[in-house]
């Protein structure tokens, strides 16, 4: 649901020049902050709600990813294959169904791989956070249990997790990302 006005950003940004020129700048300024930077902001928004402030921190921790290869995947369309397109004069929204769409999906599938890793790395960050002198947590999460693994000194149930996170990393890699990604290459390929 997220991913959704992610790219229809990166379409925009990509196809008008005037959003080019405005709103790049303020993308490329937002996405260089770290996803952390923003939790004082959601506190003062949201209060102290760690499922709230991880849900912002995994979000603008992962989002970019989808965006920046959406765009870079519709500025990548050759020109010759714009102009055939725009003689047949589509509608919009033919036109992203038969182009953009089509170019966008191998990238969008590199960003959401991207995007994955960066949500993760975001919320074991976000899982516990430190407001003055207290700490709040969710109470179950990946996160969660490697900071208490660690507080601990329990290098066993540290290694453990560290594991299952690996095992989780390679078997969506291996069922789902590269069947994917090889169904979007080779399927939206443009050749000429």
């Amino acid at each position: 649901v997220i991913m959704l006005p992610i790219v229809f950003v990166a379409l925009l940004v990509a196809l008008n020049n005037l959003a080019k020129k405005i709103l790049l700048p303020i993308i490329l300024i937002i996405a260089s902050f770290p996803a952390p930077l923003f939790i004082p902001l959601i506190i003062l928004w949201f209060g102290i709600n760690v499922e709230v402030i991880a849900i912002f921190v995994i979000i603008s921790g992962s989002i970019w990813y989808i965006f920046y290869n959406a765009y870079s995947s519709i500025q990548l369309i050759p020109e010759d294959i714009k102009e055939c397109v725009s003689l047949l004069n589509l509608s919009k929204i033919q036109k992203f169904k038969k182009l953009y769409f089509p170019a966008m999906l191998p990238g969008l599938i590199t960003g959401l791989i991207t995007a994955i890793g960066g949500a993760w790395n975001a919320l074991i960050v976000a899982e516990w956070i430190n407001v003055g002198n207290n700490v709040y947590s969710v109470n179950y999460g990946i996160g969660k249990l490697i900071d208490s693994a660690s507080n601990l000194g329990d290098l066993n149930l540290m290694y453990a997790s560290l594991i299952m996170m690996i095992i989780v990393v390679v078997i969506l890699d291996r069922t789902v990302w590269k069947r994917l990604y090889d169904y979007a290459t080779s399927k939206f390929r443009y050749e000429l």
